[in-house]
């Protein structure tokens, strides 16, 4: 199932975001719940369009190892957000470095003792940044959101182009948004994106360019990481608040686990 996402419930138990596979038959993203000891209690209903065919060419759903990899609870406890890591099949193509593409953001609210889906919405990707040096893979994506209030999110998008000129390594794009609800068109109802101008995306500010930062370790810079993790931190000595990010090393010998505390302005 390939797990990524978690978020603390309020009595105690955990929800977590997986993102699905890519082989056949394939597995849909889900998100389920467990207790607090790691006993499995339920998994909660998906929309069926961001599920895959099980077998054959694939016409629909959340594409393989890109479905919910971010999982976020609100601070009330009343609403999960995740969202697919790139555009569902039937929605558009992936983002490139001539363009960016539109995935979806789902909401889950507290009902009848667990969550149920709700409302959806456009998040628009970025395009992938052209490197100085010719690629043979590129690609970024939505990997984390952080609930900061019911209308307010951080998304974290994460980009990486592979080297021609030393196979296994590349450049990844780190950057942190804010992003509002407010105003956003609910697509819940549309099955595919195509042939709708009027859907009004979620509205972004860029909070962070992770290539920009002052202080960054020279082994991390200037081609950073697959940086995928990001939650609140420890109030800081100041008072301040902070934001921990954390990134995946794929289990590859040429990539690290990093974690970086930011303060919070």
């Amino acid at each position: 199932p390939d797990p990524e996402g978690i978020a603390l419930l309020h009595d105690g138990s955990y929800a977590v975001s997986a993102e699905g596979t890519a082989r056949e038959p394939r597995l849909p993203p889900s998100v389920n719940i467990y207790g607090r000891y790691g006993d499995f209690v339920r998994s909660l209903k998906i929309p069926d369009k961001f599920v895959p065919d099980p077998t054959g060419p694939q016409t629909k759903g959340a594409r393989g190892n890109a479905g919910f990899e971010s999982l976020t609870l609100t601070p009330d406890g009343k609403r999960l957000f995740t969202a697919a890591e790139t555009a569902l099949v039937q929605d558009g193509e992936l983002a490139s470095l001539e363009a960016g593409t539109d995935t979806r953001v789902l909401e889950l609210v507290a009902r009848h003792e667990t969550f149920e889906p709700s409302r959806e919405f456009v998040y628009r990707l970025e395009p992938v940044q052209r490197p100085t040096f010719a690629p043979t893979f590129a690609f970024n994506g939505l990997v984390e959101l952080l609930a900061i209030d019911d209308t307010t999110l951080l998304a974290l998008e994460r980009g990486f182009v592979a080297s021609t000129e030393k196979p296994g390594e590349g450049r990844c794009t780190i950057r942190l948004f804010s992003v509002t609800l407010s105003g956003a068109t609910d697509v819940s109802t549309l099955e595919s994106l195509k042939g709708h101008p009027e859907v009004v995306p979620l509205k972004k500010t860029l909070v962070l360019d992770l290539s920009q930062a002052q202080g960054l370790s020279r082994e991390l810079a200037p081609t950073l990481e697959n940086f995928e993790g990001m939650t609140f931190g420890p109030r800081l000595p100041d008072g301040r608040a902070s934001l921990v990010l954390v990134s995946d090393d794929n289990f590859s010998a040429v990539q690290r686990t990093w974690f970086l505390l930011f303060a919070i302005q």
